[in-house]
């Protein structure tokens, strides 16, 4: 009942006992009821109108009001509005957002409560597409998506029905394979043989075999599975006698021609290395005793040998540069100092020309120091021992310096160290 209704029957005396109070309460209740009420309209708008038009005789629009809208054509349009008895167009949000295109299917009623100047979707649209779903999948039989029978066989699994080579093994699902066998064939013997079940011989095949014996024979050949003798082959060569040792596990790959190995066959070079080196330290320890009786008898030698003896030796020679001239304390006289090593053998040789005959020569060793032409400490005088003019020594232990004096202001002075 509207207000318009309760008025009326007032008017025509049916309820005119009740007092002013009570018909104001009426009406309040009225106005309660009429708020919560939902209007139900259709909306026969085609799917393409943006703007729905519904006819609903009597609405009236406030905050709340609620509308269940029958929707005859579906809605295909982005950003609808609905108005509803004239009242204003406003747009349809779901969660706020347009209502998506498409969503509302023909013959659809959906609840709409009107709410911040929008009409606002009540629920859950997802029910409405579970439901849509739910009625296309309905009476579906697997051939309509595309399954297979219970006994069906995919056409892809259909291409295994016949068995494939991989990388050498035939492969078609009914047992396990793998590229591996034990040869036991004698070491002498230049054919092995493997057995490996599967296997087919193609370039690129690919077989590691565990050898029992090392290999003693020249090119050798391997049979696998009776797929026939390939030569075997490293580094592009035939494999080396003993390069196959026993209990080693080696990779082949066949090129189409002979077997590969795949990496180095190392443990052959590391055992040879290995006798070479021990070779090596035992001749290094023959040659460091044979050094050290040498040096023994060289030793004993230098003590023994004759001082004009050394002229046939090989010395080394101090240049005029390494040989510092000093004025001597002796008129008209140069002095050398030269540093030496003590316990040394040094030649000295003073070049004497005739008409200084008569004047002095000498080689001197310094012990401790000199300086300047001054030298403090013990010095050794020495003698000739070619002619007059050529001395040979050996240092004393104490030596550092040798004083070589001569007449003349200028003059040349060779010194040569012994090598030994």
């Amino acid at each position: 009942m509207t207000k318009t209704e309760y008025l009326q029957l007032i008017k025509e005396g049916e309820d005119d006992f009740y007092s002013i109070e009570t018909v104001n309460r009426n009406l309040d209740k009225i106005d309660s009821m009429f708020g919560k009420l939902a209007w139900f309209c259709v909306c026969g708008s085609r799917k393409m109108d943006v703007n729905k038009i519904v006819d609903a005789e009597g609405f009236q629009l406030f905050s709340g009001v609620r509308a269940i809208v029958y929707f005859t054509w579906g809605n295909t349009a982005e950003n609808i509005t609905m108005n509803i008895n004239g009242t204003g167009a406003y747009p349809v949000k779901y969660k706020n957002e347009p209502l998506p295109a498409g969503f509302i299917q023909a013959e659809w009623a959906l609840e709409v409560v009107y709410h911040a100047g929008c009409w606002r979707v009540v629920g859950d649209l997802a029910d409405k597409r579970a439901q849509e779903l739910a009625e296309r999948i309905d009476g579906m039989t697997p051939s309509d998506i595309g399954a297979l029978p219970a006994s069906g066989n995919a056409v892809s699994a259909s291409k295994w029905n016949t068995a494939r080579k991989i990388n050498g093994m035939s492969i078609d699902g009914t047992v396990d394979r793998t590229n591996y066998g034990v040869c036991s064939t004698s070491g002498s013997t230049a054919a092995k043989t493997v057995s490996c079940a599967g296997f087919n011989l193609a370039t690129g095949a690919e077989i590691t075999v565990k050898f029992n014996n090392t290999n003693t024979a020249s090119n050798p050949t391997l049979n696998v599975n009776g797929t026939g003798a390939k030569a075997i082959y490293y580094k592009g060569v035939p494999v080396p006698s003993g390069y196959i040792v026993a209990n080693g596990m080696y990779t082949f790959r066949y090129n189409g021609t002979q077997w590969e190995g795949v990496g180095d066959l190392c443990q052959k070079q590391v055992e040879a290395l290995d006798s070479e080196n021990v070779s090596l330290r035992a001749d290094i320890q023959n040659i460091g005793r044979e050094i050290k009786g040498l040096n023994a008898v060289i030793s004993v030698l230098l003590e023994k040998i004759e001082f004009s003896s050394y002229n046939s030796m090989l010395w080394n020679y101090y240049g005029a540069d390494s040989i510092r001239k000093e004025e001597s304390s002796i008129p008209l006289a140069k002095c050398v100092f030269v540093y030496v090593e003590s316990n040394a053998v040094y030649k000295v040789v003073t070049h004497k020309t005739g008409d200084e005959t008569d004047r002095t020569h000498a080689v001197y060793e310094v012990m401790d120091s000199c300086n300047n032409g001054e030298y403090a400490a013990t010095v050794k005088p020495l003698s000739w021992t070619e002619g007059d003019n050529i001395f040979a020594f050996r240092t004393h232990w104490q030596t550092k310096y040798l004083l070589i004096n001569s007449i003349g202001s200028d003059f040349d002075i060779e010194v040569y160290k012994l090598k030994i």
